[in-house]
């Protein structure tokens, strides 16, 4: 293996492992999309068919997140021998099977464990809920003109699918060879912000330019041409974006698209574009404002502002020399700072939200219980100056313990698709987090979660030795959503299987709760003894947001928990007697 950047970090991964092979598709997806808790992400995510043991349609891991308008759809492939030219590029044409399983074929043909994943990418590219939809090819290998031209054809499949289905979407398709190359850049950018370190000059009229600086920090204000922003991004593309979490989007011929009509503008009325455009903020290793005619400068980071750089360098012609864009650029050298300038002018990164709340008082108390009284790591790993993918053992992000007390508090379809929700609404985010919220009951409640996720895994690991009941148990699990669902289904049950009045569920906790793995192993018992009900909440997992058809599904499982009281009561007894 030649020595790429991200390869030791990558092989010591070991929560990883338990993918293989699909491992360094999950790593390259928490890389691209900075993702904080890339466990939960794989509990949802993966199809691979070695390890479900179910059809996969090509489709190895399909990760749909409406909350930041995005969903990947990749096929991966791990060479044994590394010192291969490239990859498969028939692994690549794979995709096109996957497409049109996920995209166009008939839901009831599809295999039942791909059927959630169909459904809800469906409803979200049908109401216009997905900005850019991914296709990758993933694999371990140097990239290749062969595997391209293959991506090339499935791009141009999916267009037309994606055409006579959905005539009326606007997103945008991004299909792409994740090899080695990119897959060290998208880890460079992790641990450094710019990219582009190249030296840099505008001429400049000491009229137009506004400096402003602090301690640690020097800004100026300015404008340049808009053809100087066209040839930046011809010359290096993606990497003027690396502080940011998302590139540039595309252009859709709709007027409600606003690249679109921002690329309009610069090529019909261009004096227009600096009154029309918002203006590109960008971080910079080094500044000299020192001469009154010149602003120098080395290396670039665009952190607001991509959408406007990728339109202007798009265009077909170079821009007319009319059309000037406002820029504003950053010095700091203090990285902490340079993350919250990152974070706080990134306009398209949703998850700010948990952010901005991650120091409030119930937060920054759960964070001290937790380090008190647990060997849980409790909060975002946002904002960190070091490795941005080096996990503490036991992680549990915020934004995952809010999707967990949603789920348990009977809400799976806001835990599964709303997840930002429970941040961005003050009414919702004071529901699952108050002065009642308590570490020990997060601990019960993701405890639960991390049973059934055993209780999958060990299901996929019993390979020829599962019987028929483990295959329904394991197809059911393996849709999207199926453990949020069975989350809040045996939450709804927990008065049954305690055999008493819960006055308040938000907090219920175990008796001795400090250690994770303990209360995993306290919920095993529950969790294998209601798996022969799951079949109860197949349609409900089918459309998560069908609360007519999850009511009545939860009301079936709640009774057939309680025939297990009556025949067998000391199956939950063991368990009641470890609750308070």
């Amino acid at each position: 293996m030649p020595n790429l950047i991200f390869w030791e970090n990558y092989t010591n991964r070991q929560d990883l492992k338990t993918y293989m092979p699909v491992d360094l598709c999950l790593y390259a997806l928490e890389l691209k999309f900075r993702l904080e808790d890339i466990e939960a992400v794989a509990r949802e995510s993966v199809t691979e068919e070695c390890l479900t043991k179910e059809p996969d349609k090509k489709s190895d891991v399909i990760y749909i997140n409406a909350d930041e308008r995005y969903a990947v759809i990749a096929q991966s492939y791990k060479a044994v021998d590394l010192k291969k030219a490239g990859a498969k590029a028939n692994k690549a044409s794979d995709l096109n099977t996957a497409m049109a399983w996920l995209l166009s074929a008939e839901i009831s043909t599809i295999p039942s464990n791909l059927q959630s994943y169909a459904h809800d990418l469906r409803s979200l590219i049908q109401a216009n809920g997905i900005d850019e939809l991914h296709i990758w090819y993933v694999h371990n290998l140097p990239e290749t003109a062969a595997v391209q031209d293959e991506l090339t054809t499935v791009k141009s499949a999916t267009q037309d699918i994606l055409k006579a289905n959905y005539p009326n979407s606007t997103m945008s398709l991004n299909v792409a060879e994740v090899g080695v190359e990119t897959i060290s850049t998208w880890y460079k950018a992790s641990t450094t912000p710019i990219l582009v370190t190249a030296q840099f000059e505008l001429k400049i009229d000491s009229k137009n330019r506004f400096e402003v600086k602090s301690d640690n920090w020097q800004s100026v204000v300015t404008y340049v041409s808009t053809k100087w922003i066209h040839t930046l991004f011809k010359k290096y593309q993606q990497d003027l974006f690396s502080a940011n979490i998302r590139g540039y989007l595309g252009s859709v011929k709709k007027d409600n698209n606003i690249n679109h009509t921002m690329k309009r503008t610069a090529e019909t009325t261009p004096l227009n574009f600096f009154v029309f455009n918002n203006g590109i903020t960008a971080i910079v290793n080094d500044m000299d404002l020192s001469h009154e005619d010149k602003i120098s400068f080395s290396g670039l980071a665009i952190v607001n502002g991509a959408q406007t750089t990728g339109v202007l360098g798009n265009l077909a012609n170079e821009p007319d020399e009319t059309a000037k864009v406002q820029i504003r650029l950053i010095k700091c050298q203090d990285m902490q700072t340079v993350q919250n300038i990152v974070l706080y002018n990134n306009s398209q990164n949703k998850i700010q939200s948990a952010d901005f709340k991650s120091n409030d008082a119930c937060q920054q108390r759960l964070q001290k219980e937790f380090q008190d009284n647990s060997d849980i790591t409790y909060g975002a790993r946002r904002g960190g100056t070091g490795d941005a993918i080096a996990r503490p053992s036991n992680l549990l992000p915020s934004v995952t313990a809010g999707q967990i007390l949603a789920a348990f508090g009977g809400q799976p379809e806001v835990a599964a698709h709303s997840k930002n929700k429970i941040w961005e609404d003050d009414e919702l985010y004071g529901k699952f987090f108050n002065e009642r919220t308590t570490a020990a009951h997060i601990m019960f409640a993701f405890s639960l979660a991390k049973s059934i996720e055993g209780v999958k895994i060990a299901l996929q690991n019993k390979g020829a030795a599962r019987t028929t009941d483990d295959d329904n148990y394991l197809k059911f699990l393996q849709n999207r959503g199926a453990n949020l669902l069975l989350t809040a289904a045996i939450a709804g049950s927990l008065e049954t299987i305690v055999g008493k009045k819960l006055i308040n569920t938000d907090k219920t906790r175990f008796k001795n709760s400090s250690q994770l793995l303990a209360a995993i192993k306290n919920w095993d018992t529950i969790v294998q003894a209601v798996m022969p009900f799951t079949d109860k909440l197949q349609n409900a997992v089918i459309d998560l947001r069908n609360k007519e058809i999850q009511g009545a599904a939860f009301t079936t499982f709640r009774s057939l928990v309680s025939s297990v009281r009556v025949s067998a009561p000391q199956t939950y007894q063991t368990f009641a007697d470890l609750v308070e």
